[in-house]
């Protein structure tokens, strides 16, 4: 008999970014992706916006499950190329 599958979409996205489940850490990355790319880094604020998330990059950088790194290594990228105090 196949397993339920969970709607993850129903999670916070801090729990979305550290359950174990790959599949929640990819919607928690996608999620994460479209908040960094939605932040105008030429607004007063944008530091403050983009630090507010920085706790989460190192984990996204050490997951262990490919497919969820991929879509993680985008949020890196994302985050170095529109945070304004990102060493460039």
């Amino acid at each position: 008999m196949a397993e339920a599958e969970i709607d993850f979409s129903t999670l916070s996205l801090p729990d979305k970014l550290s359950n174990k489940s790959w599949k929640a850490r990819v919607l928690g990355y996608n999620e994460l992706l479209a908040i960094f790319k939605a932040i105008d880094p030429d607004s007063p604020n944008a530091d403050s916006e983009f630090k507010k998330y920085i706790d989460h990059l190192r984990p996204i950088l050490k997951d262990s499950n490919a497919a969820a790194l991929d879509t993680g290594l985008n949020v890196v990228l994302a985050y170095i190329t529109n945070c304004p105090s990102a060493l460039k």
